[in-house]
């Protein structure tokens, strides 16, 4: 939507910044959950009750006209997932045999509530539609206003939990969830021209159900970042045996003697699942290089044989 905006208003200067900096993935995004993601690991929001609504129509008719505008689980500008504070953030570990994505953290302790038949803005907006202390989002507010320590927080964080899980089972066209990647080398450089295929570890490697249309979308500003935008219910499966997820990257160099070795990646025990309903993941991914184009690694040894010829001398 972000990118929508910038084509059509032909945003410049700190307009042209907000609206980059609102994109899938950018710098100032990860840069932002991060350090949301490390305080609240270090004990630090622990007193800081922080709330979340969005609603979930996107059926107007100014939003028929573009995609982005009418998407699966948005407001019409908002994704539902991209509204919701509680995240989970992944890691890719190369080394390991077979390589894996393993946790990093995740924030899932934050309100997050999703009223039905509420869009962004306008007549069914969800603070523009409000006329009296019966509409949902005001009563909402109220709700999140009376939270006075944890164990009240924890009350309506509970409660809110227990609606969202009814809108999920009511509304599972709607309930989509985004994963975003970034790709570095060993050296931490970015790696735009790059391919991330998601598989079921039980079928072929191809790409599975739940793709929405027009995905997966790379940053314009840094190619280095892809997100894509998936239905829940169609990607991860039955409940009670949710699919093993399998992730293949591949990644070129554009240099003929060093380029990027075929990455396939699984999931660690202590990663369940990739995605969560309503929410982002971010996936950080480390590709190994291959340069046994122009490299010969001899392995260390305090004994070598000196009569064997050791490549890549001349025999």
């Amino acid at each position: 939507m972000n990118r929508l905006r910038q084509d059509l208003s032909k945003a410049n200067g700190i307009g042209q910044q907000v609206l980059t900096d609102l994109d899938y993935g950018s710098a100032f995004l990860r840069g932002d959950d991060a350090d949301w993601l490390d305080a609240a690991k270090a004990g630090k929001l622990d007193n800081l009750y922080c709330f979340s609504i969005v609603g979930d129509d996107h059926s107007g008719f100014q939003d028929e006209v573009f995609w982005q505008a009418h998407e699966p689980g948005s407001d019409s500008t908002v994704r539902i997932a991209g509204a919701n504070f509680n995240y989970t953030w992944l890691e890719a570990d190369p080394y390991a045999t077979p390589p894996v994505i393993k946790s990093r953290a995740a924030v899932t302790d934050v309100a997050f509530l999703v009223l039905h038949g509420y869009s962004h803005t306008g007549k069914t907006g969800i603070i523009d539609s409000v006329t009296t202390t019966r509409d949902a989002p005001f009563a909402a507010i109220m709700d999140a206003f009376r939270v006075v320590d944890k164990a009240s927080y924890d009350a309506l964080r509970t409660t809110w939990s227990q609606a969202v899980a009814a809108w999920n089972a009511a509304n599972s066209a709607d309930c989509c969830s985004m994963i975003v990647f970034r790709l570095v080398d060993e050296g931490g450089r970015p790696i735009p021209d790059n391919v991330i295929l998601l598989y079921d570890l039980t079928g072929t490697p191809t790409q599975l159900q739940g793709m929405q249309d027009h995905q997966p979308i790379q940053s314009a500003v840094d190619g280095s970042v892809i997100s894509f935008y998936l239905n829940f219910p169609a990607f991860t499966g039955d409940p009670a045996a949710p699919i093993n997820h399998g992730i293949r990257i591949e990644a070129k160099s554009g240099s003929p003697l060093i380029d990027y070795e075929v990455m396939d990646y699984v999931l660690a025990p202590d990663v369940p699942v990739l995605v969560r309903p309503n929410e982002v993941t971010y996936v950080d991914v480390a590709v190994k290089r291959d340069v046994s184009a122009i490299y010969r690694v001899i392995a260390y040894s305090t004994g070598p044989d000196m009569t064997k010829q050791w490549p890549p001398l001349p025999s």
